[in-house]
């Protein structure tokens, strides 16, 4: 029968030695809370204050940065960085602002524009022809403007970041429901 050598059969006394005096240190120190080393850690920074280590630490004052975003291709990185250390927005948040104004804009000329109507429409002496053929050319006036609009909410959508949240495109068809107008200010008889 083979035997095992002597050191691989039992711990040596070294060993032995060593986990005993590590069981003793671990029963001495005090076991501590989260609260405890909160307090330590705080003690340490005010000390550290107290002789004037964080004095005069580049970026004082400011927000720190303290990890990349994880959604910037790192190509942009670096231009992106350039951007907000000069406190500017990127182009693609320039256009998203200019067309979020250009579609308020565009809603409360719909909005103005059918309350004028509807003020003509209470009025006993109106010609609905004339008023309907006005009312058309608004409302070719604002399919066009709608299309440009679209165009410029496409351009946008392919050129923000992904995990922005894109525009939807407009149909007037919509808007006018939301301003409470309609296409045809007399009902056709049946």
């Amino acid at each position: 029968m083979a035997t095992q050598p002597e050191d691989t059969q039992r711990p040596s006394r070294w060993d032995e030695d060593r986990r005993q005096r590590l069981d003793q240190a671990r029963r001495r120190r005090p076991r501590r809370t989260l609260e405890q080393w909160r307090d330590l850690t705080s003690e340490i920074l005010e000390e550290a204050m107290a002789r004037g280590e964080f004095d005069n630490l580049a970026g004082q004052g400011k927000p720190q940065e303290l990890q990349p975003n994880p959604n910037e291709p790192p190509e942009l990185a670096l231009a992106h960085k350039l951007l907000k250390d000069n406190d500017l927005p990127p182009a693609w948040i320039l256009d998203r602002k200019e067309i979020l104004a250009e579609i308020q804009e565009l809603r409360a000329e719909i909005r103005r524009t059918w309350a004028w109507v509807e003020h003509a429409l209470a009025q006993e002496a109106v010609d609905v022809a004339a008023l309907q053929r006005s009312w058309d050319h608004h409302l070719a006036r604002w399919e066009i403007h709608v299309r440009q609009i679209n165009g410029r909410i496409l351009d946008l959508n392919l050129s923000q970041p992904f995990w922005y949240l894109e525009l939807m495109r407009l149909r007037l068809d919509d808007e006018l429901r939301r301003a409470g107008a309609r296409r045809e200010l007399v009902t056709p008889p049946p």
